[in-house]
């Protein structure tokens, strides 16, 4: 819900800034792609009726995004508003124990290699950069967004008693970052930038009562190469 309104926040701040533009400020559109160096920490517990199994999974993870910006500057100042995507599905982690059957008289074997692991799709970030700029192309930004984004749960942890299925949610993110830019006179542009994402919280139910609850963040440098008109 916190994230929901940030989202809504974040929109209406999106609609001031455009409106607050001068009429006179250089505007220009860009689109290209982002090379992520990202790193996926996840803390989360299970609950399996009878005890509560935490733990924590750090993933590094390189994927590519495209990224559609519309911005403006005004002498030393401007504001870029992007939206970007990363195509298909990227997994975040992976994670596996191996369980042996420790009494032959046990009514269950639930003996086997259980995997838990995930992968994100459908994921949209809709951003907005205020921008000092330094003169000859350069620029420094600071980053804000939002982002939504679809967890699809991939476990193969179907073993005995303990045989538990979990479902996909999809949820919200926020994003803060910084960097620098550089925009040649050819209309090249390029990007180099830090960014943080906080997701909400990912609660999964499994089809045996068993629950999981999650809370994913992302830490990333990126690299831009892109083209404005």
């Amino acid at each position: 819900m916190r994230l929901k309104l940030i989202a809504l926040i974040s929109t209406l701040v999106l609609m001031i800034g455009v409106l607050s533009l001068p009429v006179k400020a250089d505007s220009g559109i860009a689109f290209g792609v982002i090379g992520n160096m990202a790193t996926f920490d996840t803390d989360g517990v299970e609950n399996d009726g009878a005890e509560n199994n935490a733990g924590t999974h750090s993933s590094d993870v390189d994927y590519p995004e495209v990224f559609l910006e519309y911005a403006a500057q005004y002498e030393h100042v401007g504001m870029t508003f992007g939206v970007s995507v990363i195509p298909g599905d990227t997994e975040i982690g992976a994670k596996s124990r191996t369980d042996t059957q420790s009494d032959t008289n046990e009514s269950s074997n639930d003996s086997g290699t259980y995997t838990a692991k995930a992968e994100v799709s459908d994921h949209i970030t809709l951003y907005v950069e205020p921008t000092f700029y330094a003169g000859n192309g350069f620029g420094i930004f600071l980053k804000a967004g939002v982002s939504h984004v679809k967890v699809n749960t991939l476990e193969s942890i179907t073993f005995g008693t303990d045989s538990s299925a979990y479902g996909n949610q999809s949820v919200f993110g926020g994003m803060t970052g910084a960097g620098i830019k550089y925009q040649a006179p050819n209309g090249l542009l390029i990007k180099l930038e830090r960014t943080e994402t906080v997701y909400e919280t990912v609660d999964l139910d499994g089809n045996n009562g068993n629950t999981i609850s999650a809370q994913p963040e992302q830490s990333s440098t990126r690299l831009s190469i892109g083209y404005q008109f």
